[in-house]
This record gives structure tokens, C-alpha cells and sequence, in this order.
């Protein structure tokens, strides 16, 4: 995420891309000190990860 264009950023600005690059980089860092049952309900907790998905679904039909 964090070497996505700027362009393809602003085209999708719902998304939190800040968040999700944060968050990339604590799982990859800080794994030892990640609390699971908060990332479970990160991917639980409904719309944000749907836009997401809606993006990137976007981003690949475009680019085929």
C-alpha cells in the first residue's frame, strides 16, 4: 500500500490508507506483541475491509 500512486489514493479517499499501512507495519515489526482477538475483529468489524475489497476489485478490472 505504501507504494501505491498518489493518484490511485486520491481516487479511493474512503479508504483508510494511512491506517492500513500502520497497521501492516505493526503485524510486520511488533508481531510478538500483537493482540489477536483485536486484529480478528479488525477483519470482522464489516465495512471498512468491504471497501477496501471494492477497491482493489476495481483497481484489477481496470488494469485487465
Amino acid at each position: 500500500m505504501n507504494q501505491l500512486p498518489e493518484e490511485i489514493k486520491v481516487q479511493y479517499p474512503d479508504i483508510r490508507w494511512k491506517d492500513i499501512i500502520g497497521f501492516r507495519n505493526i503485524l510486520a515489526h511488533r508481531c510478538w506483541r500483537v493482540d489477536l482477538d483485536v486484529v480478528w475483529g479488525l477483519f470482522n468489524s464489516g465495512e471498512s475491509l468491504e471497501q477496501l475489497k471494492r477497491a482493489v476489485h476495481e483497481l484489477i478490472d481496470q488494469s485487465s
